[in-house]
């Protein structure tokens, strides 16, 4: 496929080089914790996340300090799009992603690129297409040392549109059809779900001198809105913190060793939608 390129794993380049050639925009670490834990509506949910901040400092020793804690941000619709059968999108490493607010009349799409073997790529086509909309690259650092490289384009559209539509697809990404091989195809919805995300946020937390300012919760449901089917707390650094930080990393690894918090099988939320049903991809 001429739209992406891959040459080198990126395993084998310093990470500050890899930064200053595709400007990497920030770096995220993420975990997932057991949905069993935080069972309950919106104020239920709070004090559970609160909770597990503070046993979280407990098992640190205190050496993570709680500066402020979560709070209730917002709740949105999610759905992931690809060719049902040979999933033709996750086969090349890319997702194709809607979020819709209530109420609101817009949605904001995503297509992403996420690859660990990552060294350039080419983006003369599929990327640039909407380039107006510009490209976002961030490094996702997950428990014990694995790590992602997700390079994204968003666009807000009005919230009627479907990717299901080629007409609009093509509008937006006027080479993705093409760049796949999918002319004669449509999308549709990854396994028919459509999911509820809850988002905690403000929360501030202190660790070795250095303020994380974006930490989030996010809570993801199908039709019960009591009991969540997927939670992952993240924390992102701006990317000129020219390393991963060893603190962060340090701290999503002690989550993931606590039993009663962390999730017994890690997947992350695009895997988990695509194995809801296992005959989506065949």
């Amino acid at each position: 496929m001429r739209f992406l390129i891959l040459f080198l794993a990126i395993s084998s380049l310093p990470i500050s080089v890899v930064q200053a050639k595709l400007n990497i925009a920030k770096h995220e670490y993420k975990v997932q914790l057991n949905p069993a834990s935080f069972i309950g509506n919106i104020s239920a949910i709070t004090d559970k996340a609160n909770d597990f901040l503070s046993a979280l400092s407990k098992q640190t020793d205190g050496h993570m300090q709680i500066l402020q804690p979560f709070d209730f941000d917002s709740q949105q619709d999610i759905i992931y799009w690809d060719v049902a059968g040979d999933c033709r999108l996750k086969e090349h490493n890319l997702i194709l992603r809607s979020r819709f607010q209530p109420h609101k009349n817009r949605q904001e799409v995503t297509l992403k690129l996420r690859t660990q073997n990552i060294s350039e790529i080419n983006q003369d086509e599929l990327f640039t297409s909407a380039h107006k909309f510009g490209h976002k690259l961030e490094l996702d650092v997950l428990p014990q040392n694995q790590f992602a490289y997700s390079l994204s384009v968003k666009q807000k559209v009005l919230a009627q549109w479907q990717m299901s539509d080629n007409q609009v697809l093509d509008q937006m990404f006027p080479t993705l059809r093409q760049s796949l091989q999918i002319s004669d195809k449509s999308l549709e919805k990854v396994n028919g779900l459509s999911m509820t995300e809850r988002k905690l946020t403000e929360a501030k937390l202190l660790m070795n001198g250095f303020v994380y300012k974006d930490v989030t919760l996010s809570l993801w449901y199908l039709k019960n809105l009591q009991q969540p089917v997927l939670v992952e707390f993240s924390i992102a650094v701006p990317s000129q913190q020219q390393q991963p930080l060893p603190e962060a990393s340090k701290m999503i690894n002690t989550i993931s060793m606590m039993s009663s918090w962390a999730a017994e099988q890690s997947l992350t939320k695009t895997n988990w939608v695509y194995l809801y049903q296992a005959d989506f991809c065949q």
